[in-house]
């Protein structure tokens, strides 16, 4: 598909485009586009993010599992907006600040007592997946152009 432009003289202000050969089919490709990449973004975005959980439940070395078992994936949808999320905590894990930032260690006094190094699961999920992120959008980007 091929779009031509064939231009025509107009009034005094000079050259006016009265016909785009083509033109039409190339606004039903971008309305065609448009409307499929709303669900290939999320198809990709669902594979980082389901990646990054993972690799978060494994960073966490836990005794008890409640960490472990708060570690979850949210895909978020709005008008315009598409956002993946991966948090941990709540009522399962109250505690997973402190693990991921590591807190000092005071006693009933309130003196500090000793430190307790971080142990980042999430930051290091997120730094272990973050290229694959970029690929992703590439992918979608590339899923768009091909099916057009």
């Amino acid at each position: 598909m091929v779009a031509r432009n064939r231009i025509t003289t107009g009034n005094s202000m000079g050259r006016t485009m009265n016909n785009i050969e083509g033109l039409a089919e190339v606004q039903q490709m971008f309305r065609n586009l448009a409307d499929m990449a709303p669900q290939i973004y999320e198809e990709e975005l669902t594979k980082t993010i389901d990646a990054v959980e993972s690799s978060a439940k494994q960073n966490v070395h836990s005794i008890s599992g409640n960490l472990v078992g708060s570690i979850e994936k949210k895909i978020t949808k709005g008008r315009s907006e598409l956002k993946g999320t991966v948090k941990a905590g709540g009522v399962k894990a109250p505690h997973a600040h402190l693990v991921e930032f590591g807190h000092r260690l005071m006693n009933e006094n309130g003196e500090v007592i000793g430190d307790v190094p971080a142990h980042p699961f999430l930051r290091k999920a997120y730094e272990q997946h973050v290229g694959d992120l970029l690929r992703s959008l590439s992918r979608a980007i590339d899923r768009l152009i091909s099916s057009s």
